[in-house]
């Protein structure tokens, strides 16, 4: 089951989410894993696996298109990976329960499950991995974006975020 999909340099990346047949949450027979697959020249292939079970649901990746690298939530942690050569970057970019993240100039915005308070979006400084700001925004976050905000006497940046019930 495609979770999703990007076109970046005429290639189409695609993350697939698995299959946990039996829904036990261990990877047995019949089971698949989450998968990075690409369609180039109209012929898909198979790039990488992900840990079974790793991916955070909704999905929502984010892409440093400067540098090619694909940031993934997985479960615990968000990790980056090379878009040319399909292998793991950095396994340990944050240690952040992500839901959804997106990439603006250096910066990692992160929204963030919590279990025990509300949900935030995060604001990683990539360059030095500390987090420069928490924006609390109400409860169960599914998606962040990053925008800028041109014109005007200050220029700035904007950020949209959707809840379970509101955007």
């Amino acid at each position: 089951k495609p979770l999703w999909m990007t076109k970046l340099n005429n290639i189409v990346h695609v993350v697939c989410q698995g299959n946990d047949l039996n829904n036990n949450g261990v990877f047995d027979e019949g089971d698949e894993k989450p998968s990075w697959w690409i369609i180039q020249n109209e012929q898909s292939f198979k790039k990488m696996d992900f840990e079974f079970g790793s991916l955070n649901l909704p999905f929502r990746p984010a892409i440093d298109t400067k540098n090619q690298f694909l940031f993934i939530p997985h479960k615990g942690v968000i990790k980056s990976y090379n878009m040319n050569s399909y292998e793991l970057n950095d396994g340990q970019v944050a240690f952040i329960n992500a839901a959804a993240l997106d990439f603006a100039g250096g910066h990692l915005l992160i929204a963030r499950k919590y279990e025990e308070s509300p949900d935030s979006v995060v604001v990683l400084n990539l360059q030095n991995g500390q987090v420069l700001q928490k924006v609390h925004s109400g409860d169960e976050v599914s998606d962040v974006k990053y925008f800028p905000i041109t014109g005007g006497s200050q220029p700035g940046i904007g950020l949209a975020v959707t809840t379970f019930n509101q955007s």
